[in-house]
């Protein structure tokens, strides 16, 4: 999660008018979206630390290689924002994520079905990952990975 101490040389990034900060990678869980007798579910999710020189509306949009998975407009406001992604991706975007994962598997795994977790949603796989915000025009991206 960024924060001052991130920010490092701020006035580069303070200069910018967006800037999506670095991020970190994250472990699969076999539980997201899962649910038990004793809560509602687990919700897995990671912040997206973005600056934005001044407010406004901005797209979130989440890729394997060339493959748009996720897709969302968050508004920021002036400064430091932190949006959340949820590490999922729609139903529509399964057949290309499909062909993504047969590029990336070795050769005893195994696809994962096309089913929901508990919580209706779909959850991303073991990889590399790109995030680009876009506000105004100008964008900024960075990649995370799922181990």
């Amino acid at each position: 999660m960024a924060s001052a101490r991130e920010i490092g040389d701020g006035s580069r990034v303070m200069a910018s008018a967006l800037h999506l900060f670095e991020l970190e990678g994250t472990r699969r869980g076999r539980r997201w979206g899962s649910k038990n007798w004793f809560d509602d579910g687990t919700q897995a999710s990671m912040l997206l630390p973005v600056y934005a020189k001044s407010a406004g509306k901005a797209l979130i949009e989440i890729f394997a290689d060339d493959h748009l998975l996720y897709s969302k407009e968050a508004q920021l406001a002036a400064g430091l924002n932190y949006p959340t992604y949820p590490f999922t991706y729609t139903k529509t975007a399964w057949p290309a994520y499909k062909q993504w994962l047969e590029k990336q598997q070795k050769e005893d795994d195994e696809l994962p079905n096309l089913e929901p977790a508990d919580d209706g949603q779909y959850y991303l796989q073991k990889g590399k990952y790109k995030v680009v915000v876009s506000k105004d025009g100008v964008r900024s991206e960075q990649t995370f990975e799922i181990k």
